[in-house]
């Protein structure tokens, strides 16, 4: 990642600061406006996942897909969980579409109850940038509404749960290509399960006797 791509939302995030700070939340008119805006760039973004839900549907891509996902739980040490994932390009989209919906519906709903509760207005300017934000950087929306190649850097999987708030509740999760290590411990790891499995049912067996 170049500099430049990690300091382009500094002067955004500035300026709704900014803008946060110096608007009159006691004002019926402003907060008017503030709600307009917020529903709009959030509205904008539940379109977006529209079309892309409609593109999925449309590309039905069932072409294989396999690769690696490892999750662990927040905090914990030697508790990760390594599954090779065999799956559609298709299903694998809808995964993560769904990930983005849920993601982005439970966002705005939690802010929106806070400023109707506690009359809380900045916060709704601050999160405006939010969906832009996701729409830049997920592959979802560049391979599904721009119609980019899903290759190089938008090549599946996308490893995005860590960019998008809220996606995992309590676990880290990542994915990355499948390896021929990965496919071998997958093996044992099958194995061993059918031998515990076995080793069970054996023990059932001599009680019942």
């Amino acid at each position: 990642m170049g500099f430049f791509e990690k300091v382009r939302d500094v002067p955004v995030i500035f300026a709704l600061f900014v803008a946060a700070i110096m608007i009159d939340p006691n004002n019926s008119t402003v907060v008017k406006w503030v709600r307009i805006l917020y529903y709009s760039v959030h509205g904008f973004n539940l379109f977006l996942l529209f079309l892309v839900y409609i593109d999925i549907k449309n590309k039905d891509q069932k072409e294989k897909f396999q690769f690696t996902q490892i999750t662990s739980t927040m905090g914990a040490l030697g508790e990760d969980e390594v599954k090779v994932i065999n799956t559609t390009i298709k299903n694998y989209d809808y995964v993560q579409n769904k990930i983005v919906f849920r993601t982005s519906v439970l966002t705005a709903s939690a802010l929106l109850l806070t400023h109707y509760l506690f009359g809380w207005t900045r916060p709704l300017i601050l999160q405006v940038y939010f969906p832009f934000k996701l729409a830049t950087i997920h592959p979802l929306f560049r391979v599904h509404i721009l119609q980019e190649e899903a290759k190089g850097a938008f090549a599946r999987p996308w490893n995005m749960y860590s960019k998008i708030p809220g996606a995992t509740l309590g676990t880290i999760v990542t994915e990355r290509a499948t390896t021929p290590k990965d496919i071998k411990n997958e093996k044992k790891e099958v194995k061993k399960n059918e031998e515990l499995t076995a080793q069970e049912k054996a023990k059932k067996m001599k009680k019942r006797r």
